[in-house]
């Protein structure tokens, strides 16, 4: 709880709410915005050091809620977020609120192995690939140049996979670049080449 120090009426404020809104956090807190001049926001990976990440200079009208987005969380490896607010009175004192903390869940990144037999190859290669995740492969033979000259999409499950693609017999003979991307992202990207 926030309050106000030193006088009569204590003013108190309510303990900080913490929401997810996609790659941001909503932290925000009531506050009887006639007692104060301004609100700073601040932020510590540790629970410990915290330091002023933005200011909050009122709250919207006919209402005591006041508001912060944070957006830098990208920036930031951390699990967990600890928030506090600092509260600047019309008279130039000051008081913090409890800290609040919220815990990120992780993403968890798939993790996946490519290898390519034969290589150098004719007109069919194997491709292998284990994975941690099921999802969508796309395999895209290119010159260096980054042209396209064939592709071969396929669904993967966990574990163990192998797709061939054929029909390489048409390239001519040279160095390649195998791209293996699953769900939209790049995975593997290895030169090959053909007898």
């Amino acid at each position: 709880m926030l309050s106000a120090q030193g006088r009569s009426n204590t003013i108190l404020f309510n303990e900080l709410s913490i929401v997810n809104s996609g790659h941001n956090l909503i932290i925000s807190w009531q506050a009887d915005k006639t007692a104060f001049d301004h609100f700073e926001v601040e932020r510590s990976l540790d629970g410990k050091n915290f330091s002023t990440i933005g200011l909050v200079l009122d709250a919207p009208e006919n209402t005591n809620t006041c508001m912060f987005k944070d957006k830098k969380l990208n920036k930031t490896n951390a699990v967990t977020i600890w928030y506090r607010i600092k509260a600047i009175n019309k008279d130039g004192s000051m008081v913090y609120s409890s800290s609040s903390s919220y815990t990120l869940e992780k993403e968890t990144v798939a993790d996946y192995t490519v290898s390519v037999s034969p290589n150098p190859f004719n007109n069919t290669a194997a491709f292998k690939i284990a994975g941690s995740k099921p999802g969508f492969a796309e395999i895209r033979i290119q010159n260096l140049a980054g042209e396209t000259l064939l592709s071969k999409q396929s669904t993967i499950s966990k574990g163990s996979n192998t797709i061939l693609v054929d029909g390489m017999k048409k390239l001519n003979s040279g160095i390649y670049m195998a791209v293996v991307t699953i769900n939209g992202i790049v995975v593997d990207n290895q030169r090959v080449v053909k007898d």
